[in-house]
Parts: C-alpha cells; sequence; structure tokens
C-alpha cells in the first residue's frame, strides 16, 4: 500500500490511467488516490483514460483470444473436456491454498475487549 501511495503521489493521473492495465494493483492505486485526497477532477481524467484503454484491449485481443477457443479447442469434445479438467484442477489447488493459510492463521484472544 505505501508503495501505491508514493506511485500516485509521484504520478498523479497518470497512475491511475495506468494502473487499470494490472490486477490488483488497480485497487491499491485507486484507494491510495483516495487516501492522498488526489482532486476528483484528477482522478476522474486518470480513470477514464484508463477505461478507454483497458475497454479497447479487452474488445479486441480478449474477444480474439474467445474467438481463437471457440473455432479451435473448443469445437471438440476432447476441448470441452481439457477446459473442463483444468477448471476442477484450479479449484482444487485454490481450496488447497485456501486452506493452508487458513490454518496458519493464529488465533484471537478470547477476550477483545478495550480496557
Amino acid at each position: 500500500m505505501r508503495r501505491a501511495e508514493t506511485v500516485v503521489a509521484r504520478f498523479g493521473a497518470p497512475a491511475v490511467a495506468l494502473s487499470f492495465l494490472t490486477v490488483g494493483v488497480q485497487s491499491a492505486v485507486n484507494l491510495a488516490a483516495g487516501i492522498l485526497r488526489m482532486p476528483l477532477w484528477r482522478f476522474e481524467i486518470g480513470a477514464f483514460l484508463g477505461s478507454l484503454v483497458w475497454a479497447a484491449i479487452y474488445s479486441t485481443v480478449g474477444f480474439a483470444v474467445v474467438e481463437a477457443w471457440i473455432g479451435g479447442a473448443a469445437s471438440t469434445v476432447w476441448g470441452w473436456l481439457a477446459l473442463g479438467a483444468v477448471g476442477i484442477g484450479l479449484t482444487v489447488w485454490l481450496s488447497r491454498v485456501a486452506r493452508r493459510r487458513l490454518m496458519t492463521v493464529p488465533e484471537a484472544p478470547e477476550d477483545l475487549t478495550l480496557s
């Protein structure tokens, strides 16, 4: 979070615009812009330009990937089976990672009152 604050303080609206091209960083940069009280009009310009770039990339490259999938691998039973296997594997893996993380979280103390 501190790094996002530094980037927003240094670059301002361009940092907000470029944050739309990354997953996860966008949330931190937007939060940092709010914490640093970036003027709303600057934030809106950055968010608008970043949204335009994101939409352009998503609507060209993203649709091209979907079209290639539908035209190629998805046209066969094996393609759909492969997609299902990948989905199941990803679900199992994410479940195990989440379970391991939950097991390492320390328990909260029993008395949480402020004294």
